[in-house]
């Protein structure tokens, strides 16, 4: 997206109070840790964007970007297949089917459009091709405040509300492990404890999502330590996640 439609004052200052809030290595730490841990044979990402997050992958047998608009500048390593489309076109040509060869996704990245409705299909299309050990990492998951996390895009810096998703989670999907990873400059968000894949399972209610769509900063503030599950941003927090 071209940043000249933004504030550069105001991505500065956003930046600056991400950095306080959260001094210490960033979110692509945890992942680099996730991938060291996990040593995925299959990794799918969900908003591949520059490839960054993707080339941590080099080594999995199977590594999936999918990304509308992906700006990789420098060749990616390994069997790595970007596709240049919506996650939710990915999904409904169930091109994941011929990848996998019936493997289970071993570790996911979803970092793509932050509106909460697009987070739980990306997370519904990933599902069926999860297993008991499969684990779903989702960034943007501690906004900023509310301005950056609106619905509508009005800043730069911008988290949406990717957050509803864990708050759903957390409510329908008690049987779910997640923790919270407070990870410059907005959180990464784990979960584990999906089922044996393959079976589809139920899209979740739309009316429910709707509820939770609804949800505002106020709540936000107010409910976060209950949901997100905070833990020290520190490679024996993924340690102990992931066994």
């Amino acid at each position: 997206m071209n940043s000249s439609r933004w504030s550069r004052e105001e991505m500065e200052r956003h930046d600056a109070e991400a950095a306080e809030r959260f001094p210490g290595p960033d979110y692509r730490q945890a992942l680099q840790w996730l991938h060291e841990i996990v040593k995925p044979r299959v990794y799918v990402e969900i908003g591949v964007h520059c490839g960054d997050s993707l080339r941590l992958a080099a080594h999995a047998e199977v590594a999936v970007g999918v990304d509308p608009a992906a700006e990789i500048a420098q060749e990616v390593p390994g069997p790595m297949h970007v596709f240049r489309m919506t996650s939710d076109e990915f999904f409904r040509r169930s091109l994941l089917e011929g990848l996998c060869a019936e493997r289970p996704i071993d570790l996911a990245f979803i970092d793509g459009l932050h509106l909460f409705e697009q987070v739980m299909r990306d997370i519904h299309g990933l599902e069926r091709y999860a297993g008991p050990d499969t684990i779903i990492a989702l960034h943007d998951t501690i906004p900023l405040n509310a301005e950056t996390s609106e619905r509508i895009r009005r800043t730069e810096f911008h988290t949406g509300d990717v957050w509803k998703a864990v708050a759903w989670l957390h409510t329908h999907r008690p049987e779910l492990r997640i923790v919270t990873i407070p990870a410059a400059p907005t959180g990464l968000t784990l979960i584990r404890g999906f089922g044996s894949g393959r079976a589809h399972p139920p899209a979740p209610d739309e009316q429910v999502l709707r509820r939770f769509a609804d949800l505002d900063w106020a709540h936000f503030q107010a409910h976060s330590g209950q949901f997100l599950q905070l833990a020290p941003h520190a490679r024996s927090t993924i340690q102990s996640f992931c066994q």
